[in-house]
């Protein structure tokens, strides 16, 4: 366990906090932050979430490619001085589980463990940004997964599709790619990763850390001081770069042509900016979710009989400016 280090302050993140909802903010000397809200909303459990401005935005084009598979090699390759297989047998009896994720404009973490193992998701966390694995064995297995479709999109439907949408709105950006080109997909490699990794978790001086569940505060917070304040961190906060088009003007439509059979899919990508983000606007998004949802499950299954499982849900998107987008299918 690292020596632990004193935060340099604490405070409560709202005024007059309702008892399910009253967050505390450390901050520690290496820049990081760490947010915790406790509640005994679900008895036992932690959830977890963390990020980092910047994302793939930040990189050059040359290793996007390796950014865009690169949490799925790390998160697969164990840590420290265990591989996955080690790694596993570790956790066999251990209730918790931690992923990563590198986007456009994000890099994060999310997770979720039970109370009695929140401290294993701690050392997780550490290891991956201060001992990460960039194991072969896994490059391999993504390279089998993905490679087939990479080369014959029109094997597997629902990515071809997805791929279609995405390109359509974001004017085929790679950062927002399912399917790289073939040509861009062979130059994924270990080297790449390890630099896409090391760059984006490598510090964490601008990286906020939130836990949310049943634990005791002060208890969280000795964790994070051993765990989360002693990572290297310069205390800088990085900004990203837009690299996103606007939405397009008006309506496109794609026809993807995949798969066999007479089953089809329709999706759709509505895009709508909004003037700010507030508590309001998120509520009714979650509204519109279920509205919409519950819409199309009365008229398009129950009534028509056309689609087994029709939804929709609607979310708000705050970078590289705000929208709220609504995706049905």
């Amino acid at each position: 366990v690292p020596e632990p280090v004193e935060p340099v302050s604490r405070a409560n993140v709202v005024e007059n906090g309702d008892p399910y909802f009253d967050p505390v903010e450390i901050v520690f000397p290496n820049g990081a932050r760490v947010i915790a809200t406790s509640n005994d909303i679900v008895e036992g459990q932690v959830s977890f979430q963390a990020a980092s401005p910047g994302g793939s935005s930040l990189l050059t084009d040359d290793d996007v490619v390796d950014a865009l598979y690169a949490a799925n090699i790390v998160t697969s390759s164990g840590v420290g001085d265990f591989n996955q297989s080690d790694l596993e047998q570790i956790l066999a009896n251990r209730d918790v589980g931690v992923g990563a994720s590198i986007t456009p404009y994000v890099d994060g973490f999310a997770g979720n463990a039970a109370t009695t193992d929140i401290e294993v998701l701690f050392q997780l966390v550490n290891l991956y940004m201060t001992q990460p694995r960039f194991d072969p064995v896994a490059l391999n297995q993504v390279q089998r997964i993905y490679g087939p479709v990479v080369d014959d999109p029109s094997s597997d439907p629902e990515t071809a599709g997805f791929d279609a949408l995405l390109d359509a709105r974001y004017s085929g950006e790679l950062r927002y790619d399912v399917l790289p080109a073939p040509e861009q997909f062979a130059t994924l490699d270990l080297e790449g990763v390890e630099r896409v990794w090391r760059d984006r978790y490598g510090d964490a001086g601008d990286w906020v850390f939130a836990f949310a569940g049943d634990f005791d505060v002060d208890d969280l917070f000795d964790l994070a001081a051993s765990y989360i304040g002693t990572l290297p961190g310069t205390g800088a906060v990085e900004q990203w770069v837009d690299v996103e088009d606007p939405p397009p003007a008006g309506v496109l439509r794609e026809e993807v042509q995949a798969g066999t059979g007479e089953t089809s899919t329709l999706t759709m990508l509505f895009t709508t900016p909004v003037e700010a983000v507030d508590g309001a606007l998120r509520a009714n998004t979650d509204v519109v979710t279920e509205v919409l949802t519950t819409r199309l499950t009365n008229v398009i299954r129950e009534q028509l009989g056309e689609s087994y499982s029709p939804y929709a849900f609607s979310f708000i998107t705050n970078d590289p400016g705000p929208f709220v987008q609504t995706f049905v299918q």
